[in-house]
C-alpha cells in the first residue's frame, strides 16, 4: 500500500492523506476487511505521528468493526 510506503519513509503526513482518502472508497464498497486494514493503517501512523488522540479515535472504529465480524 503506497501509504504505508509513505509512513515508513518518515511522511507521515502524506501517509495519513492517502489512508483517509482510500477510507470512504472502501468503505462505499463495504469491504470491511480493506477498511479494517485502514483503520489500522491509519492507527499506527497517527501513533508514529505522536496524534494518540487519533490513534484512539481510529482504534475504536478499528474495533467496532472487529467485534461486528
Amino acid at each position: 500500500m503506497c501509504g504505508q510506503l509513505l509512513r515508513r519513509a518518515g511522511k507521515l503526513d502524506e501517509a495519513i492523506n492517502t489512508f483517509l482518502q482510500l477510507l470512504p472508497m472502501a468503505t462505499q464498497s463495504n469491504d470491511q476487511k480493506e477498511v479494517g486494514k485502514i483503520l489500522n493503517a491509519l492507527q499506527v501512523a497517527y501513533i508514529h505521528d505522536a496524534k494518540f488522540d487519533m490513534a484512539l479515535r481510529y482504534t475504536l472504529r478499528l474495533l467496532r468493526i472487529r467485534r461486528a465480524e
